[in-house]
């Protein structure tokens, strides 16, 4: 949704309740309001009337959702006055306006689980201080140029295999010291399964400018909102154990954390660093002061 304002103005986020379980519902609203929302379409009122309660092969359990949505609400208002007007701080993501994706559908959407706190795009932004690239990009034809401008100047990147093989014609490219291949290898969803040990270089080389660190499994979204606000958030079906690393830190303080009642977010602190424990599909909220 942060993309779409990119290119114009955007009101709000629209999802249904298809092939969804509670869960996975009321975390759709979750990205809504992280992702600026001021408003939640849900499609449609029909059905969200009938009573089912498997997810295949498409209902979904629409009146358990709108329970699960109702019983949030409150918490996602809070969310949104959390985030509101803070700009987000991040990774350079790039995805031109109407460009092909090719072998890599839907690779944003599961970039954005292997815990790297983007800033989508739609143009390039040479002053970005770290930056992912998927096949998409080559919609713009003057792409490669800036990507080695980039490179020249250090800036950490990361591009897809299968960008990698379409800019084979650029060896200064592909053999530069700051370019990093991500393997999704025609594939995105297995981007699910990387491994916290794979992820961890991939982690600290796109946040080192950022003078941010990250340690977590698979399935954890980090969130970098103003200079003092953060949010992490656990998609996994079992506690994690993640841990935060900021340049400056004095003390934090937890803001919200959701579902209400029922999520956990356990945080201790030592200088800049902190452990966090977070319950399974729990988001937590943090408000931090720069030291």
């Amino acid at each position: 949704m942060r993309w779409l304002g990119s290119l114009g103005s955007v009101g709000g986020g629209w999802f249904d309740s298809e092939r969804t379980t509670p869960d996975t519902f009321v975390e759709q609203a979750r990205h809504t309001v992280l992702g600026g929302g001021k408003e939640i379409v849900l499609w449609c009122y029909g059905r969200m009337l009938e009573e089912t309660t498997g997810t295949e092969p498409i209902k979904g359990t629409p009146v358990l959702d709108m329970k699960a949505l109702k019983k949030e609400l409150p918490g996602l208002i809070q969310l949104a006055g959390i985030v509101h007007d803070k700009p987000i701080k991040g990774v350079h993501l790039l995805k031109p306006a109407n460009s092909e994706p090719y072998e890599e559908d839907w690779i944003c959407s599961f970039l954005g689980t292997i815990g790297v706190p983007f800033v989508p795009a739609h143009e390039i932004d040479e002053q970005a201080k770290s930056a992912v690239f998927a096949v998409q990009v080559l919609k713009d034809p003057d792409f490669p140029e800036a990507l080695q401008r980039l490179l020249n100047k250090g800036t950490p990147v990361l591009i897809t295999d299968g960008l990698e093989k379409r800019l084979t014609s650029y060896p200064n490219i592909l053999n530069n010291p700051k370019l990093t291949i991500l393997k999704v290898g025609k594939s995105p969803r297995q981007l699910l399964q990387l491994s916290r040990e794979e992820l961890k270089p991939i982690r600290d080389s796109l946040l080192a400018p950022l003078e941010v660190s990250f340690d977590a499994p698979a399935k954890v979204e980090l969130y970098l909102f103003g200079d003092g606000t953060f949010v992490v958030d656990n998609f996994n079906d079992e506690e994690v154990e993640v841990t935060l690393v900021l340049s400056r830190l004095s003390a934090t303080r937890k803001a919200l954390v959701l579902p209400e009642g029922r999520g956990n977010l356990d945080i201790s602190q030592n200088g800049n660093s902190l452990k966090m424990r977070l319950s399974p599909r729990t988001l937590g909220a943090v408000e931090y002061h720069n030291s």
